[in-house]
């Protein structure tokens, strides 16, 4: 509890009295809660999906997880960051996950290959030719 908002009775766990649950106490104290940005999608998610070619933008993955598409659109820019994410959604390290839906892991697949084909072969072919020029 913060001082700086002045003192307000909360009610108790011990004496609940009827009609107070969780619910009530939850509604109460709602307005201090943090946002909840990984239910929805981001606006840079958003757009970074218009940017993608129609057949691998990820409709499922976005609608199911998206929270997992804001974190892969902001690792798009970086292709270390970008591999290890996927690594991380698709490699089962803790043994006994669950794993996505089949039209999720399909977008994810479809993302991966894109990628390594259209965005980092670019990068690789601009590193290319900035090693050329520098010779």
């Amino acid at each position: 509890m913060s001082f700086y908002r002045g003192w307000k009775s909360t009610p108790s766990d011990l004496h609940a009295t009827a009609g107070q649950g969780a619910r009530a106490v939850s509604s109460e104290y709602e307005h201090l809660r943090r946002a909840r940005p990984g239910l929805v999608l981001l606006p840079r998610t958003v757009q970074w999906i218009a940017s993608l070619p129609v057949r691998v933008r990820p409709r499922a993955l976005a609608d199911a997880f998206p929270r997992v598409a804001n974190n892969i659109a902001a690792a798009w820019p970086d292709p270390v960051a970008f591999h290890a994410y996927l690594r991380e959604l698709t490699e089962d390290r803790r043994g006994g996950r669950q794993g996505f839906p089949p039209d999720v892991a399909r977008n994810l697949h479809s993302l991966w290959t894109y990628y390594a084909a259209a965005v980092q072969g670019l990068v690789e072919e601009l590193d290319l030719r900035r090693g050329s020029s520098q010779d």
